[in-house]
């Protein structure tokens, strides 16, 4: 069963979208959310406020090696904060104009 993001995120993009998306399978990095058919995911990048794993120098460096690989295969990823999921939708909406 979907949850409510990936719910809001495909009625909003018209996509259908998927949570935990493993988009290597050599490699254990997932997408929080993603939009397989477009190539698109959105990463939610939470604890910015509280010295979370994302912030700190071993997660950070873990993402940006994640955001680069998927990145040199063609996926487009859109990050935001807990709170401002939908933030990132006109973005994405303006992209697919293209």
């Amino acid at each position: 069963m979907k949850n409510a993001i990936c719910l809001f995120y495909s009625k909003e993009l018209k996509h259908d979208c998927v949570s935990e998306y493993r988009f290597l399978q050599t490699r254990r990095f997932r997408f929080d959310y993603c939009l397989p058919s477009i190539m698109v995911a959105i990463e939610i990048e939470g604890g910015v406020f509280t010295n979370g794993r994302h912030t700190r120098g071993v997660g950070f460096m873990n993402d940006m090696e994640k955001y680069n690989l998927a990145t040199s295969m063609g996926w487009r990823i859109f990050r935001t904060v807990p709170g401002r999921e939908a933030s990132v939708v006109p973005l994405i909406l303006e992209l697919l104009k293209i």
